[in-house]
Formats: C-alpha cells, structure tokens, sequence
C-alpha cells in the first residue's frame, strides 16, 4: 500500500474512532510521525491512565500493550502486531519468579516494567529505567529487594545506591549485544565525541560512557549539552528523535558485536504503517488481560505511578564526586532531606582541575567548577595524609606520592622508605570540605592525629591505612572495623560538621 494512503486512512480512522496512536522512541520513524504522543515505557504508561481516548493503538511490544490495558481496563487496546515480543520479558517466567520469591521470604520484589503481566501480579511495585533509581531509594536502606529481570540495570542501580539487591539474570538482546571494542574504535574515530549509554548495557559500557541514562534521559542530555557528536549505545530509533530536536548535531549509532549496522530491536520494528493502518480498521489484534492477573498486577503499576509523581522539591546539592558509596553515605548523614546528587548523575564526566597546593583549595576548585558550569549549589572534598618530618607532605600529592598512575601499594611503600630511621613519626590525616551555597563559600574540617608505623599493619581498610596508627590507639586504621574507623576518622568528623551546618533548624 502506498504511504500517502495509509497515512491519510490512519488519519480519518482514528478521528471516527476517537483513538489515541502511542509509540515508543523505538518504533521506525514513520510509526513516530503519525502517533499523538512518543514517549519511553514510563511517559507511556502516564499517558495511558490518563487519555480520553476510547482506543490505544500501543505502537510498542507486547507488555507495553498490556500494562496499558491493565491501567485502563475500560478501554481497547490495541497492538498492530501481537508477536512483537520482548527478550527481557521472556527472561522472566512468573512460575520460575514465584519460586525464586518463595525461596526468599521477606524479600520485596521489584520489576522492571519489560515483564509480563502475570510477573507484574507477583511484584511489590514496577519500575522502568527512568524512576528506578528514585524508586528504589525509596525504599529502606536494609531492605532486603529481589530484582528484575534486566541484570545489567539492577548492576548499575546497585552501584549508584550503594545496595545489594539480588538480580535476576536476565537482560535485553539489543543492549546485551553492543560492543566496547567497536564503541572504543568509533570514539577513535569522533574524539570530540560523548559516548552516551541506557543502563541495560554491560556495565564496562556504562563505565567507558560520559553519560548513562534512560531513553527520556539520553534525549535531554543531548538535548542540553554543548558536544555536537554523540556515540549512542541504545536501540537506534530513539536517534529519529534525537536528530529532531538537534538538528544541528552529529548522532553516530554503536553497533552490535557481530555487526557494523545500527542495532535494533526486531520486536519493535515489526510494527509497520501498514499493520498500523489494519489494526485501526479491523480493531484488531485487541490485547485482553485475565481479569485476576490484572486485578494484581495494577497493584504493583499504581505505587510506581504514585511514587514517580515528583514530590515537594527538596534542595538540590551537588556533591563533586563519581563515588557512587561515598554519595549514598553523605546522603544518610543528611537524613534524606537534600536532593544529593553526584557528578555521573547530573552527566559531568569531564576531569575537574585539582591544581591547588592546600587541599581546601582544591575543593574549592571543584565546587567552584560545578556552580560556573551548572548553577547548583555544590560541594567537594579533598584529602591529604600531612607528616611532620615531611614538612605536611605529601599532603595534596597524597593520591600520587609515588607519582603520577602510581598505585596506593606504591604510595604506602614509598611512605615507608622516606620514614625509615626517621625518628618523629607523628602525622595527621586532614579532609576539607567547601560547599558553595548561594553563591557563599564555606569550608568545614576534620582531622585525626596520629603516627606513621614503621611497617605495614592490617588488612583492613584502603591507601596509608595499615600504616597509619591514630593517636590514643595501639591499632592501625587498617586493623579497625569500619564503624570503629569511622567514628574517630578525619573524613568522618569533616562530613559530620557539614552535615551539622547543613541541618540547622533556621536554614
């Protein structure tokens, strides 16, 4: 059939028929042009509960079609090919996920939205790439979470909270089969370019990308950001809409492994105009829900809707680091009531200057640097081990006393040839902290005095650890358990005051 045809047909059936078209920023692009909203798996679902429309064409794969029809069962909803699948879902058969919950009592179970209904009806709530993070933060911290079925994802919600979830072992076919080799050869190729990323990719992808985000994510990262080349990581569709809004940047697709071609979701594409076109006029494929699956299965979807409402803003602060832990512990000590983000979260990649020679002020650089370039109020910290013998070195050269790629092993074992026979062996360890708060500048310090051993002792612990023992202690940090380290540690007394400042009652 002729495009004209079925464009104009798809037009006048739709206005009889007061449907509603939705896509998926992976449909082919003239799915994308002719459908009344695009959108990622979550935008979709919100449009989904709240459209007048008496028919949703779902323009997706399957359990998109289904998750509509489970939040408006009044309506009909239709998909224009019922076999357009999904390998991520097939990766979770709910009889294998009630056994798996059976063997974890007290677990909560957390789905990601690529799964059928009948596992949805066994979930406590769903979430989708764009929300998990904030879902599964809002959870406590203890919590005991079985996760799935995308492994890759759960890795990387794992890593930027801090947590443990189980993981199911599943993944997604397109994203489980980019390449970092091929990815690193077109970075070779466009050194100007930002290698952006979904989560569903392996996590050496994730690592080696400037960005990670959701589909919606990616779109506004491009969006906003000053690069004009971009290296994709994700199912080529999206770059319909990418190329859209940015018509003035270079998108450049990351291949499959065992291909140079753009990867792309076959499910997805097997939507066509044409079936678009039969579907509207025959009503037909219609996707149908068993009324006791579904009556468990919005359960799980209307939390997720409810805990993806944006809630009262609360202050935003960004902390200038990529430790993921170290951002999950300051957000405790804060008691969750700033919005604390870190650099990979807010999509600052780039390596921030650290040229001072104190440490305050090579965290006042870093703050600096992201309240110039963002606008947010930010902090940083810098850490220094300071010995009396050496003057206060190797203080700011701390990270590399060894020099410049050495490694801690280096830095302990050069620590120790400086101080051999040295008989003042006193020595502290020092963390500032700056924050920039409105445009003020404060600074906040913790230090723990002590004395340099004269060789290695523990296990314990990380860097000058085994070499440092604290004053008042016959114990080296790294013999001490974390709380016990903790408590006396110049880092923690540092963010404790940050955090005391951060607190009051009057800010």
């Amino acid at each position: 059939m002729e495009k004209e045809f079925l464009v104009a047909e798809i037009n006048r059936l739709r206005r009889e028929k007061k449907a509603v078209i939705m896509a998926h920023y992976y449909q082919e692009k003239d799915i994308q042009d002719i459908a009344d909203f695009i959108g990622d798996s979550l935008a979709l679902a919100q449009q989904a509960a709240k459209t007048d429309a008496d028919i949703i064409v779902m323009c997706g794969v399957h359990f998109m079609a289904e998750t509509a029809k489970i939040i408006s069962p009044d309506k009909k909803v239709l998909i224009p090919d019922e076999k357009a699948g999904c390998s991520l879902a097939d990766s979770c058969q709910a009889a294998a996920l009630k056994k798996y919950k059976d063997e974890h009592p007290g677990y909560t179970v957390i789905s990601y939205v690529n799964t059928s209904a009948a596992v949805k009806a066994l979930t406590d709530v769903v979430v989708t790439s764009t929300n998990a993070v904030q879902i599964v933060e809002s959870f406590p911290k203890d919590a005991k979470i079985i996760f799935g079925p995308d492994r890759n994802l759960g890795n990387y919600i794992n890593m930027l909270t801090g947590r443990q979830m189980l993981l199911w072992d599943g993944a997604c076919h397109v994203h489980e089969q980019f390449s970092l080799e091929k990815i690193k050869e077109l970075k070779a190729q466009y050194p100007d370019a930002k290698v952006i990323s979904h989560p569903e990719c392996k996590q050496a992808i994730a690592d080696f990308s400037d960005y990670v985000g959701s589909t919606a994510a990616l779109i506004t990262y491009v969006q906003k950001s000053d690069a004009k080349q971009f290296i994709v990581a994700t199912e080529s569709g999206v770059l319909f809409e990418m190329r859209k809004l940015c018509p003035d940047k270079q998108f450049i697709p990351a291949p499959p492994q065992a291909s140079s071609s753009e990867n792309v979701c076959d499910y997805m594409r097997m939507n066509t105009l044409e079936k678009l076109y039969l579907c509207l006029r025959d009503e037909n494929p219609e996707v149908r829900v068993d009324e006791n699956i579904a009556k468990e299965a919005i359960k799980p979807i209307e939390k997720m809707l409810a805990l993806s409402v944006a809630p009262k803003a609360l202050p935003k602060l960004v902390f200038a680091t990529h430790n993921a832990h170290k951002t999950s512990e300051v957000s405790a000590i804060l008691k969750d009531k700033i919005d604390l983000i870190n650099l990979s979260q807010l999509g600052c990649n780039e390596d921030i200057p650290e040229t001072s020679d104190t440490l305050a002020g090579n965290a006042l650089q870093k703050a600096r640097y992201v309240y110039e370039k963002f606008g947010l109020d930010c902090f940083a910290d810098d850490t220094g081990l300071e010995v009396e013998a050496l003057d206060g070195g190797p203080g700011v050269y701390t990270a590399r006393f060894a020099g410049e790629g050495c490694t801690f092993e280096q830095n302990v074992d050069k620590i120790l040839q400086v101080m051999k026979g040295v008989e003042n062996r006193k020595a502290r360890f020092r963390t500032v902290i700056a924050l920039i708060q409105g445009g003020k500048e404060y600074l906040f310090e913790g230090e723990v005095r002590g004395e340099i051993t004269p060789d290695r002792i523990g296990e314990k612990g990380f860097g000058y650890d085994p070499v440092f023992r604290p004053e008042g202690y016959d114990q080296t940090f790294a013999e001490m358990g974390p709380d016990e380290k903790n408590k006396i540690s110049h880092r923690g007394r540092a963010v404790q005051a940050f955090a005391d400042f951060m607190l009051q009652p009057s800010r």
